[in-house]
């Protein structure tokens, strides 16, 4: 709000950008800071819906208060008054007991949980309605949410993400060609609510029905690059960009905030929604540079469908692909690291358990050695692998995951 003051009351240009800008940081800082509490303090059964509707009424009450004056009142410095009381009420919000939600009575979902809902498995539906998911509610099988991606994972999943977002504004900029042809941006934001809110329930229900929705989605840019120069009525146009992008809007951030819990890592949280909107800004730049070929542009955006397609296929194979069938990837996986570093039998015990952090004690009294006897085939392993301790062979074997 501080630096929203001046940005509307500036007399000159310069102040209006300086502090727009600033702004725009703060609304990030502010965005990062939900995403993260909503990581820690919201089961990922619910996360959907809470992000999805929260949005939602947010976007409602834009198209309410542009009423007031035909949009005039948000353009004039009145509404600074608005902006303070709903900064003040978001205050007193965050200072009521339980707001921060990081308290194992509002936490209350369980990793087992977690799975249950990002891979889509109904098999403990009933235990997750009810706020809480028993262990032996869940096939054993199932149970692989400790399980952390590798560092190359993570990256190829911020990629086609960047890139889904990429291919969705490259084509949704058709429509808003023709924004001053009768077409009410606050108006749309209707739309724009009623599919966060169904995207939102979709997500809830199954992240893989979330997945796939997201690349359906991605269809509407084509039809909007065939449709862009027949009559038909660019309000339809605008509608169906909008109502499409919330389902955009609601998985690139979910996709991130279960990664945090997955990874341990709550400072990713706010991720997805940083690469979208990077990729949102790539999309509509090339858009810009491309809107007046299109051949190029339909060999562009085909090329790039094409290219998000093939990358979707693997994260959601890595995130989504039934439990058995990765437990078969990850055997093969280990057997592959072990032929290409020339591991013993006996190594490759050892590095069974040191991959699950077990100690050299433990690992003895596991494999009825001494200790002495693991410790030269922990050596042995690390000069193999080239690496300088367990840390870094660890790392070295998710890396190649």
């Amino acid at each position: 709000f501080i630096c929203l003051v001046p940005s509307v009351l500036s007399a000159g240009a310069t102040g209006t950008i300086v502090f727009g800008l600033l702004l725009n940081v703060c609304c990030g800082l502010i965005a990062g800071y939900y995403l993260y509490a909503l990581s820690l303090s919201a089961g990922v059964s619910r996360r959907g819906r809470i992000y999805g509707y929260g949005y939602a009424v947010s976007a409602l009450m834009t198209w309410v208060v542009s009423l007031i004056g035909r949009g005039s009142f948000l353009r004039s410095p009145w509404s600074l008054l608005l902006y303070a009381a709903t900064a003040a009420l978001c205050a007193w919000l965050g200072d009521l007991p339980g707001a921060g939600g990081e308290t194992g009575e509002n936490h209350e979902t369980t990793s087992d949980e977690s799975f249950e809902n990002v891979s889509g498995n109904n098999s403990a539906a009933g235990s997750v309605k009810a706020g809480k998911t028993d262990i032996k509610d869940i096939p054993a099988g199932n149970r692989r949410t400790d399980a952390r991606l590798g560092r190359k994972t993570v990256l190829m999943i911020g990629f086609t993400l960047f890139l889904i977002c990429l291919v969705k504004n490259l084509g949704f900029g058709f429509p808003s060609a023709d924004v001053h042809s009768g077409i009410s941006i606050e108006l749309s934001r209707l739309v724009y609510a009623a599919g966060l809110i169904c995207a939102g329930y979709v997500n809830d229900r199954s992240r893989k029905y979330g997945a796939v929705c997201t690349l359906a989605a991605l269809v509407t840019p084509f039809i909007m690059l065939t449709l862009a120069r027949e009559s038909v009525p660019h309000i339809i146009l605008w509608n169906i960009d909008y109502l499409t992008f919330g389902f955009f809007s609601v998985y690139r951030v979910l996709l991130f905030t279960d990664l945090a819990d997955r990874q341990k890592l709550p400072c990713l949280a706010g991720a997805g929604l940083m690469i979208g909107r990077l990729g949102d800004a790539a999309g509509n730049l090339l858009n810009h540079l491309l809107r007046e070929y299109t051949a190029p542009l339909v060999l562009t955006a085909s090329a790039l469908f094409a290219l998000t397609v093939f990358l979707f296929v693997r994260m959601y194979q890595d995130l989504y692909l039934p439990a058995a069938v990765q437990q078969k990837t990850d055997r093969e996986i280990f057997e592959h690291f072990a032929v290409r570093h020339d591991l013993s039998v006996r190594e490759k015990e050892v590095l069974r358990y040191l991959l699950d952090g077990c100690t050299n004690s433990e690992i003895a009294e596991k494999l009825f050695v001494s200790e002495s006897t693991v410790k030269f085939h922990v050596h042995n392993l690390l000069q193999k692998t080239g690496c300088s301790g367990r840390a870094q062979l660890r790392s070295a074997y998710l890396e190649q995951r």
